[in-house]
């Protein structure tokens, strides 16, 4: 097999030497240098982060890391990486890598605003949270033996991951960094579905409940073992959090509504503008848009649909940013 990979390889080098070789069927360097400062970013990202909210990845053994050296090893990392692809000349990148340039830039810079701010001492609003987005590795499809062990193991972790949450959390809380307090009211129900069900019951065990392709023997010990770590160690930190937020972070929330009466809030709410629109712009420019086109009865379509950039490397951590990938579409064009 050595020989043979060799002797293609081999080939395909001389290949491209031969004349009358076109050299526009050669890749540009710069698509190779942006692509493998991309892919390389994305593999670290999934490793500090790891997100399997639609199960594709393997069940990781642990939870992110989330202190504020963490914090600051990110923010910093994401500037560097932003900096090698600004030495990238755009014009040296061919027509397909132009495109993922563009994407890429406006999602580090997200990254980047996201760190600068310091999201994550907001962890938890109205909408999601932390402590209820580890419930959805439970709702996966577990297909090896070591998911089931990895799950164990990520359940341990939870006492140390709530405390770095409780933390930065604390520390959010200390300069006005909260989610409205109204908005709040209630969320414990999600926690205290935790603490008042038995092991058996619980969330957390429900990759145990069926467990195909293993053995008999070995599903005994790991549900042994997982009931164990749930009573003993799942619900107990899941109790600490729920004293936390009753006795703590809730009264300690902002009891203001606006964005902009956060630190620092108008330029937190045109960061999130940039996020979630990709639009560069004031609210009140953006309000006036939508006033605008609503008065004048006048809809809008975009040219093309929102589709994963054409690059299979890229696509990935882009996936679901549809939002971010119409900055590179043309102008939408009006159908009035």
């Amino acid at each position: 097999m050595y020989p043979r990979a060799g002797s293609l390889l081999m080939a395909a080098v001389l290949g491209a030497l031969l004349p009358g070789c076109s050299l526009k069927d050669r890749q540009p360097p710069a698509d190779e240098q942006l692509r493998a400062i991309y892919t390389s970013e994305w593999k670290w990202r999934i490793e500090q982060l790891p997100e399997n909210e639609d199960g594709t990845l393997p069940i990781a053994d642990h939870l992110p890391k989330v202190d504020p050296a963490t914090q600051a090893m990110r923010l910093k990392y994401w500037q560097d990486t932003l900096r090698r692809v600004d030495a990238i000349p755009r014009e040296s990148l061919s027509p397909k890598e132009q495109v993922n340039d563009d994407i890429y830039r406006e999602q580090l810079a997200v990254l980047i605003a996201r760190q600068r701010f310091r999201d994550f001492e907001m962890p938890a609003n109205s909408d999601s949270s932390f402590w209820t987005d580890i419930g959805y590795t439970a709702r996966h499809p577990f297909r090896t033996l070591t998911d089931y062990e990895h799950w164990i193991a990520q359940m341990r972790d939870i006492p140390r991951y709530f405390r770095e949450q409780m933390d930065e959390m604390r520390a959010g809380a200390k300069r006005g960094f909260t989610p409205p307090r109204v908005t709040m009211a209630g969320r414990d129900t999600s926690i205290t579905a935790v603490t008042e069900a038995t092991a058996e019951k619980s969330l957390f065990y429900t990759p145990f409940r069926d467990m195909p392709g293993i053995p008999p023997a070995k599903q005994a010990s790991l549900r042994a073992q997982a009931l164990q770590v749930i009573a003993e160690v799942v619900q107990p930190a899941y109790a600490e959090l729920l004293h936390f937020m009753r006795n703590e972070y809730v009264p300690a929330m902002r009891t203001t509504l606006a964005a902009t009466d956060l630190p620092d809030g108008r330029n937190y709410y045109r960061a999130k503008i940039r996020e979630f629109t990709t639009l560069d712009m004031d609210p009140e420019a953006i309000h006036r848009l939508g006033v605008n086109v609503k008065s004048s009865g006048c809809t809008r379509r975009w040219s093309r649909p929102c589709t994963r950039p054409a690059s299979p490397a890229i696509s990935t951590p882009f996936s679901s940013s549809c939002a971010v990938m119409r900055a590179s579409m043309p102008a939408p064009r009006r159908s009035c």
